[in-house]
Parts: C-alpha cells; structure tokens; sequence
C-alpha cells in the first residue's frame, strides 16, 4: 500500500545540499568564500563578504575625531 504521507514524496530537501561556492572575498587577507544566493557586496565587480573588507582594502582607517 502506498504511503498516504504528503511529506514522504516531493522535492528533495535543498538544506541537505552543500551550498555551491561561486567566488571568495577579494579582501587579501580575507578570502572567505561566498556561496550562490548569499547577500554579499559588489564593488567595481569584485566580491567582498562585508562592508569593513571594502573598506580594509580601499586602504580605510578608523581613527577618532580630534
């Protein structure tokens, strides 16, 4: 008999999938990998995980106001 379960057929379950790596940050001393469908930044098309690696490798420095 078949199983009246709605779950037990279907699409396959896409978090039991490893997750594609499309690139890794463009920050050198970063280079963390960023993975297809993940919100990242785009800057002059390079791929950065975060906004302080754009700032690190624009040359960016936090300082205090004096």
């Amino acid at each position: 008999m078949p199983s009246l379960d709605r779950f037990d057929a279907g699409l396959p379950d896409r978090q039991a999938e490893e997750p594609s790596q499309v690139t890794e940050c463009a920050f050198d001393r970063c280079r963390s990998p960023i993975y297809a469908g993940e919100k990242n930044w785009d800057f002059d098309r390079d791929w950065f995980c975060s906004a302080a690696c754009i700032a690190k490798h624009l040359g960016a420095e936090k300082r205090y106001v004096e």
